[in-house]
């Protein structure tokens, strides 16, 4: 009996913790679906499309903590929800990449930071399930392919998008490399940061993100 108390008392905690985390996400979701709605009433066809899909990739936080004991911090989904508004939202809902250029690279340039800060918790958490150990430098060619492959697989969404809607989400090959190289950096950066924190301990957000991937 002396511990119903606690029990009732801890879950409003934890509900408000829960809430706390996905609050970023609700209003995304929210900005998504109201766009998703003015642009059907205007008769934007691509831009309805890529706010519906938006609509729908706000819940991949949740359904990643659904499907593994990953918790994905807040300064995470903040992370991803300014990459999903900046990037396809303004970029190509507000028609941004059009109206200033650069914009499309710079956005590419902080989907590395972001891609390869989940890339880390995704290596901690597959580290920490299969109890495997691997060398340092196998870890850092890891994030750097796997964050190379990403950045081609959405250079191939928008030629494939283009192909569709007949926009310019993808410009020539300039733009396209442009594009790639400007991901790719960032994740350079981030596996030397892993270095140094396998070996220095310095970089200790990146032993939070390894950690984060172990359910704590």
């Amino acid at each position: 009996m002396g511990l119903e108390p606690l029990a009732w008392s801890a879950k409003p905690r934890l509900d408000t913790v829960l809430s706390t985390r996905q609050l970023p996400m609700v209003v995304a979701g929210l900005l998504f679906v109201c766009s998703t709605g003015l642009a059907l009433v205007n008769g934007w066809q691509a831009e309805a499309v890529i706010a519906l899909v938006l609509s729908t990739l706000v819940v991949a936080p949740w359904l990643v903590e659904r499907w593994s004991d990953v918790k994905i911090p807040i300064n995470m989904q903040i992370q991803y929800g300014m990459l999903i508004v900046t990037g396809p939202y303004l970029g190509g809902y507000w028609g941004w990449y059009d109206a200033w250029p650069p914009w499309d690279t710079l956005v590419h340039f902080y989907s590395g930071f972001f891609i390869s800060f989940v890339l880390g918790v995704v290596l901690g958490k597959t580290l920490h399930t299969y109890r495997l150990n691997f060398p340092v430098w196998l870890e850092m060619v890891t994030l750097i392919t796997v964050k190379a492959f990403i950045a081609l697989l959405w250079e191939i969404a928008e030629f494939v998008f283009d192909l569709m809607f007949a926009t310019s989400a993808q410009g020539d090959n300039l733009d396209t490399m442009t594009d790639m190289i400007a991901a790719l950096i960032p994740s350079i950066l981030i596996a030397i940061a892993l270095y140094t924190y396998r070996r220095k301990g310095t970089f200790t957000y990146i032993g939070s993100l390894l950690d984060a991937g172990r359910g704590m």
